[in-house]
């Protein structure tokens, strides 16, 4: 069914920035879109598709909306409502929590430091020590970034003069000693914001997603624990929710997640409380679903798997360990894949326990 490709719209963000009523995502993205609109069935709860807190898809974006409607779907996001949603996603917003956190939580262990730069002169200013990381303030799944040493060369001072002039600033921050990456997930509704659960994620060298921990939030949370006290999670959480509570009720509804990360500086441990707001469904909101899917006494991951070329990833998954099950039905060894995998097909979805 054409609508349930849209759903699992992984191309939300590139939408968002293209900011256009029929966006088309480059090709690779449009197979991954293809092979993994099956996971849908695993977005909990499960919700129609009209703009509300519970609606299965990523995210809201022009492209996506002006394609539901041409399918006779109503009770949609406005165009207003979705140029708010679409303010909300930039990282500027992100920079502006970041820098309000730190100062309403003056005496927790905190790091971490970013900002929004309109003007090659800004951007250069913040560039005179030290490594990092630039980022585009629309762009998912790692892109739109450039790690910078030392000094803009003139390949990323022209990426960022463009990235500028487009979408009228680019963000700025030192690359920290990060040890663990982490998210909070929340649900926004009418009346509120509400705290999801916890997540904890690995990304690769590339910045990019890797995989999801899937083990009982009591476990996932000691992880974290054994780098901070419970108090200074705590305090942040409930500081947090008081910011998104402003920033988003009556503003929109659905899921977002707050990433974050552990990091060690050389003055002990500290938490960098908002890397990122991701205003739509993410893998983080996924793996709480997921989770039951694993024995609790087993370390499940979640992850996305990609080969190349047609034939190698039917060929890979033949390869991994076939699943063990619990007499409950949970995986305590193995690999189940989420998502049908065919000879044409490049992208599969898995829960596996090592």
């Amino acid at each position: 069914m054409l609508v349930k490709r849209y759903l699992v719209n992984f191309s939300h963000e590139m939408a968002m920035a293209a900011n256009c009523d029929f966006y088309t995502p480059p090709p690779l993205v449009q197979v991954m879109e293809r092979d993994l609109c099956e996971l849908d069935t695993f977005f909990f709860p499960k919700g129609e598709v009209s703009y509300n807190e519970h609606a299965p898809i990523w995210g809201w974006d022009l492209t996506l909306v002006k394609r539901l409607a041409k399918e006779g779907y109503t009770s949609l996001p406005s165009p207003e409502q979705l140029a708010e949603i679409r303010r909300l996603s930039s990282r500027k917003k992100a920079v502006e929590v970041l820098q309000k956190l730190h100062s309403a939580l003056k005496a927790l262990p905190m790091e971490g430091e970013s900002s929004f730069c309109v003007t090659e002169e800004e951007l250069l200013e913040h560039l005179k020590k030290g490594k990092h990381i630039l980022k585009a303030p629309y762009s998912g799944s790692g892109r739109g970034l450039r790690i910078v040493e030392e000094g803009l060369d003139e390949t990323t001072l022209s990426w960022a003069q463009k990235i500028i002039t487009q979408q009228g600033g680019v963000v700025c921050e030192p690359y920290y000693n990060k040890v663990q990456d982490f998210a909070l997930e929340f649900l926004v509704s009418s009346e509120g914001v509400k705290y999801e659960g916890l997540s904890v994620f690995l990304n690769n060298e590339r910045q990019t997603y890797s995989s999801n921990l899937l083990m009982p939030q009591s476990e996932l949370w000691q992880l974290l624990y054994n780098y901070l006290p419970k108090s200074v999670f705590d305090t942040v959480c409930s500081e947090l929710l008081c910011m998104l509570t402003d920033m988003f009720v009556g503003r929109y509804l659905g899921p977002l997640g707050v990433d974050m990360m552990i990091v060690d500086e050389g003055r002990g441990y500290a938490v960098h409380p908002c890397v990122e707001i991701n205003v739509r469904r993410t893998m983080g909101h996924l793996s709480l679903s997921l989770a039951k899917l694993v024995s609790p006494s087993a370390i499940g991951h979640f992850g996305l798997c990609y080969k190349k070329e047609e034939g190698q990833l039917l060929q890979k998954i033949k390869s991994l360990p076939s699943p063990e099950y619990d007499a409950e039905g949970r995986l305590v060894s193995g690999t189940r894949c989420l998502t049908p995998v065919s000879e044409s097909t490049r992208f599969a979805a898995m829960v596996w326990v090592e």
